[in-house]
């Protein structure tokens, strides 16, 4: 078993301990974020789902207090410097962090969010 089977099995494991409407959007992101770059890594950091291509691009995330769910995309401030129409869907005032939120009864923008991943990645390389 390699250690990426290891990373994913961590990964199924924190999935599954999120309130039930999560699970489903968590799996679909998961696959999302896999699907927007072959050689993007699943990996299990600081107890939670981290996504690597050379460098930690964006990560899962359930707030323990309010139960939203959202994606954290490492260089989001320059993301936002980028591309300053980013500000309305990248929520944050962290040095560097910026928030993605994914509501649970309602659809994921994929083209939206696409285009946020790709960045990311490009900011990355």
């Amino acid at each position: 078993m390699n250690s990426y089977s290891v990373e994913t099995e961590k990964v199924d494991a924190y999935t599954a301990k999120q309130l039930d409407k999560h699970q489903p959007c968590i799996q679909e992101l998961r696959q999302f974020i896999l699907s927007s770059h072959p050689k993007i890594k699943e990996l299990f950091r600081y107890k939670l789902p981290m996504y690597k291509l050379h460098k930690n691009i964006c990560f899962i995330h359930v707030l323990s207090k309010t139960n939203e769910l959202y994606i954290g995309f490492m260089k989001g401030a320059e993301m936002v410097q980028l591309q300053s129409e980013l500000k309305t869907v990248l929520i944050g005032d962290q040095k560097l962090v910026r928030r993605y939120y994914i509501k649970p009864n309602q659809s994921i923008q994929y083209d939206e969010l696409g285009k946020i991943i790709d960045l990311a990645i490009a900011l990355d390389s």
